[in-house]
């Protein structure tokens, strides 16, 4: 999370957006128009030739068109590194199979996640997690059959299953009795089935327009919440005029119906 303020900030409202940033632990805070306007740029927010905002389709309000790009590619040593956040057993009696959510880094190359789905698919192959005592007494030191992967690239792509990609490895021995559906994949590698979303870049700027900052959601949640008291204390006077005897029971009906 980035907080960023511009404008005229003397030295005691910068104290106070720091430890603001702090105590809503953010990642990065940025004091300077020219340094938020970099950042914007960089990630295609903003276009730079006016410094208007870029639409679905990639074009500002002036009718520039956002630069594709150039796709870079370097050698590097130590992997592509990603996250196994979480691992599930769902095997039965006939096949040992996991499913995983992985986590990778958004500037991956396709080529790279590739890579990963590979790398990942058969560490996971070769787990040894089971769910019960009695799962792993069944299968042991067996490999498993069937290995389903859901890649992200942030914890909100998970929260809101919004996939990068699900990917499906079935040992091709598994007897047909005991082997699940397929993906129908619009890619393999090797025996491994992958579905990539096309929507997903789509549905996640969709999704971002859902969501808010706290500030943001009690701003408009706090004069609903308000109404809600308002009324509800207005509906137990009534009530308790009604209890009381001083009020009819069509009276009261009519009353709440109102309200």
């Amino acid at each position: 999370m980035v907080f960023a303020a511009v404008g005229n900030i003397q030295d005691d409202a910068q104290r106070d957006f720091v430890q603001t940033a702090i105590d809503a632990e953010c990642d990065y805070i940025v004091l300077d128009a020219q340094d938020l306007a970099r950042l914007f740029i960089a990630y295609e927010k903003i276009c730079p030739r006016d410094g208007t905002t870029y639409d679905e389709t990639g074009a500002c309000r002036e009718g520039h068109i956002l630069d594709e790009g150039l796709t870079l590619e370097m050698q590097v040593r130590e992997g592509t590194p990603y996250a196994i956040v979480e691992q599930r057993d769902t095997s039965h009696y006939g096949a040992k199979r996991y499913s995983a959510t992985i986590l990778l880094d958004r500037h991956y190359p396709k080529d790279a996640t590739r890579a990963i789905i590979e790398e990942a698919t058969e560490k996971i192959k070769h787990s040894r997690y089971y769910r019960s005592e009695r799962v792993r007494a069944h299968w042991g030191e067996t490999p498993a059959h069937v290995v389903w992967l859901f890649l992200a690239h942030d914890l909100e792509d998970i929260n809101n299953v919004n996939w990068v990609c699900r990917t499906c490895w079935i040992d091709p021995t598994l007897p047909e009795e005991v082997r699940p559906l397929g993906l129908k994949g619009n890619e393999h590698i090797g025996d491994i089935q992958v579905f990539w979303n096309d929507n997903y870049k789509a549905r996640k700027q969709f999704l971002e327009t859902l969501s808010g900052t706290k500030e943001e959601v009690l701003e408009v949640i706090s004069p609903v919440l308000e109404e809600m008291v308002r009324v509800a204390q207005e509906g137990i006077s009534l009530f308790k005029e009604y209890v009381a005897g001083r009020m009819l029971e069509g009276d009261f009906i009519g009353e709440m119906q109102q309200m």
